[in-house]
């Protein structure tokens, strides 16, 4: 126990006394009322009296003077919400709820430097005390959905997905009716080109009201890689109707369908949309000008690159 730790146990034991003591001098305060005026009090009744009420106003300035001294003492603790939660973690061992908030302070301060990019060694530090604490609360609850969640994405996005993919599951086995596990297994299933397993998660994850225009394509991309064209074509419409602001997204989509399948310039009239909908013309150029050159189209290319000049 630290040095503040021990003030504020001293503190709490003299509260207690001194509560006791007031307590003690109400009730006495009490019985006095019920004692013959003070005319017809001797000099002994008086006096107790007095030495009573002076016991209850020194104990309510010493009770004021004790809880300040605790508040003052944890200004500190409520610098922010790591110091707050860092402090009482100890205490609170077997809360799962708080093991996954502490993971989580964690994971968006690493989210949000972007030194750690050129601190490999502080990265790996951060990564280790966030990982065991979301594991702590998974430990300790079935109930800790947000841990599944949140420590299974996070693997995901740093492309360590043999670690990332058994989480999602685990977690999509304990809560199926959670849309967004079930979302983030399918899109992860997508990007390591797993298309037959991503289908019926991103379908259920839309059916269970996953309202993300992210789904639609992620989904639309799964058919089209596992021969269902006019599927994905569909979805991609549903989705443009669903999510009007988010056409842009669907051009993306559109582009990279018309591209896998041989379509190249439907392809590139989707991809020169994007513009309208953003996108930054030169990432634009850049797409329709590889597309072009990929599939053998060296005189396209070349027309594009000129006209992004």
């Amino acid at each position: 126990i630290n040095w503040t730790e021990k003030i504020e146990m001293r503190f709490i034991r003299k509260t207690i006394f001194f509560l006791k003591e007031l307590m003690l001098s109400l009730c006495s305060g009490l019985h006095s009322r019920k004692q013959p005026p003070m005319a017809s009090r001797n000099d002994k009744t008086i006096k107790e009296s007095a030495k009573s009420n002076g016991v209850v106003f020194y104990g309510l300035v010493l009770m004021g003077l004790i809880f300040s001294g605790l508040t003052i003492s944890r200004n500190g603790v409520w610098k922010d919400d790591s110091t707050l939660v860092s402090h009482d973690l100890p205490y609170l061992e077997n809360c799962s709820r708080v093991h996954y908030y502490y993971a989580n302070l964690i994971n968006t301060r690493m989210a949000n430097d972007k030194t750690l990019n050129n601190n490999l060694q502080k990265k790996m530090k951060l990564e280790a005390d966030m990982v065991k604490h979301y594991q702590k609360s998974m430990a300790i609850s079935d109930y800790a959905y947000l841990s599944y969640l949140e420590l299974g994405t996070y693997y995901c996005r740093e492309l360590k997905y043999d670690l990332g993919i058994p989480i999602l599951q685990k977690g999509i086995t304990l809560f199926p009716d959670a849309p967004d596990l079930s979302f983030f297994l399918g899109q992860t299933y997508v990007l390591t080109n797993q298309n037959v397993l991503a289908v019926p998660l991103l379908e259920k994850s839309i059916q269970l009201s996953y309202n993300q225009a992210t789904n639609y394509y992620f989904l639309a991309l799964a058919y089209s890689r596992t021969g269902k064209y006019q599927e994905a074509l569909k979805v991609v419409d549903d989705g443009m109707k669903k999510f009007e602001k988010e056409k842009g997204l669907f051009y993306d989509v559109l582009g990279f369908i018309y591209f896998e399948h041989n379509e190249l310039d439907k392809s590139i009239a989707c991809t020169l949309k994007m513009a309208e909908y953003g996108k930054p013309e030169k990432d634009v150029y850049s797409y329709v000008i590889g597309r072009c050159y990929a599939k053998g189209d060296t005189a396209k290319g070349n027309h594009y690159r000129e006209e992004a000049r």
